[in-house]
């Protein structure tokens, strides 16, 4: 394991002393677990991004009217789902 040194601002440092108080966690605890969220998120992100792009170029897209008439297909299985309950 590694030790990364950053700085805060003091609205960040507070948030981090009141999160560490709140919880009983060591505020470098939480920030290596706040850092390594992000590093999971952004690589999963960057992947999708990698993705959308490889479609886009095989012409794997939806017209303006494909993605409203999907959206509309699903809000309207949820409302029939939410008088089925």
């Amino acid at each position: 394991m590694s030790t990364l040194t950053i700085p805060l601002d003091a609205a960040t440092e507070a948030a981090l002393d009141q999160i560490s108080a709140a919880t009983n966690r060591p505020k470098s605890d939480i920030a290596a677990q706040a850092v390594a969220d992000y590093a999971r998120f952004t690589a999963e992100y960057a992947e999708l991004v990698r993705e959308a792009r490889q479609d886009f170029a095989a012409g794997r897209t939806f017209t303006p009217e494909e993605v409203a008439a999907g959206a509309q297909a699903i809000i309207a299985g949820a409302k029939a789902r939410g008088r089925e309950a």
